[in-house]
């Protein structure tokens, strides 16, 4: 709630990094008296190296794990992004939000590729292992299942 992600070593307990974004993002001690740049969900890729991130600033914040330094931001969505996921080949993103849709993105040129969507805020979102099938969860009590193919998608 406060606009950061601490980075945590498991086996030490210790915290080892935070980010807290660009230029432009409040500081943490700013971020605790303003609720306008919450992180509600996060993503790591399969090979560890993007971690994505989404929350209140509407935005998609892709980082490179090596270096934990911002890669892209994604924009696209018009409220809150309450879920991302990424698909097991590291290329393909998964985003939904308060603003009922669902936003299939290109990792490599950061461009929509597709939008799905709910008549409610979506709230959770995973991918199939094979890639092949993203499942979606809403505030609208509905679980929609997206066969993939690179045309378009198609709830079963």
């Amino acid at each position: 709630m406060d606009g950061t992600i601490k980075i945590w070593d498991p086996e030490q307990g210790q915290l080892i990094h935070t980010l807290v974004g660009p230029s432009g993002w409040l500081s943490p001690a700013q971020a605790w008296f303003s609720r306008d740049v919450e992180v509600y969900s996060l993503a790591l890729s399969s090979d560890g190296e993007i971690l994505a991130s989404g929350g209140t600033e509407d935005v998609i914040k892709i980082w490179r794990w090596g270096d934990l330094q911002l890669q892209q931001t994604l924009k696209g969505h018009s409220d809150t992004i309450q879920a991302v996921a990424i698909a097991p080949d590291g290329k393909t993103l998964a985003s939904g939000g308060r603003d009922h849709t669902i936003r299939i993105w290109d990792l490599t040129t950061g461009k929509t590729q597709q939008t799905l969507g709910h008549s409610d805020s979506v709230n959770s979102l995973a991918f199939s292992l094979d890639g092949q099938t993203l499942i979606s969860g809403s505030q609208d009590k509905t679980i929609k299942i997206w066969r993939w193919f690179r045309q378009g998608s198609s709830p079963l």
